[in-house]
């Protein structure tokens, strides 16, 4: 789920990778939530030393360098791609994949607004993420969609001011929150606004600026 900043001089997400599967190992799907350069970061070099069997987009098109090269990359390689809808899933081994946004009928008129919003589930437990849909958003997808329950969130847009909502936190009800942000950024991310929230639920989170790398483990018994 995304590939990181494109100034990241290290290009850290293929260590990461490396570490993980191995150069040259398969990745049966990669799904790139908006078209930010700080998320499709050196998703060429990706899909150049992995075996990535599946792409997936949200179809809005960006002037960026970053994304005119991941467009190039992904027409060089024997690549499935698609721009998933609302409604859609997909089950890839143990994980059951339901697109939640965005939807069919959507206007397309921004980038963020149009992310993709998966809930991924594996032997009994679940996982959110958010892209960086706005409050307008998660109101749609929580009218469109039945149960939304997920014992993991990871929150939306860094931990902006206007991303998970309390509608949205009540209607997932996690366990515990994760959010992404560098350390000291010029945003404010994430607002203290959306902490406070996430603290008057007594919801437990975890943030990329406090503790660096975060990595996430679960046991046989889906304890994390």
């Amino acid at each position: 789920m995304d590939t990181g900043r494109f100034d990241d001089g290290e290009k850290r997400i293929i260590s990461y990778l490396d570490q993980h599967i191995g150069l040259g190992e398969s990745i049966d799907l990669l799904i790139f939530s908006h078209n930010d350069a700080d998320h499709i970061g050196h998703g060429d070099l990706v899909l150049q030393y992995f075996d990535v069997q599946e792409v997936w987009m949200n179809g809005m098109d960006h002037t960026s360098s970053v994304y005119l090269k991941l467009l190039d990359t992904l027409g060089e390689q024997d690549v499935l791609y698609a721009e998933p809808k609302s409604g859609e899933t997909l089950m890839r081994g143990a994980f059951d994949i339901q697109v939640l946004h965005p939807s069919i009928d959507s206007p397309k008129k921004d980038n963020n607004d149009e992310s993709l919003v998966t809930r991924i589930s594996f032997d009994g437990l679940s996982v959110m993420t958010s892209g960086y849909v706005s409050e307008k958003q998660e109101r749609d997808i929580i009218q469109r969609n039945g149960n939304l329950e997920s014992d993991i969130l990871i929150l939306g847009h860094h931990g902006a001011k206007d991303s998970a909502s309390q509608e949205w936190l009540e209607a997932i009800q996690p366990q515990m929150a994760f959010y992404q942000a560098g350390s000291g950024n010029s945003y404010g991310h994430p607002h203290e606004e959306l902490l406070l929230r996430l603290e008057n639920l007594e919801l437990p989170y975890y943030g990329t600026d406090e503790l660096g790398t975060i990595s996430i483990y679960i046991d046989a018994e889906n304890h994390v």
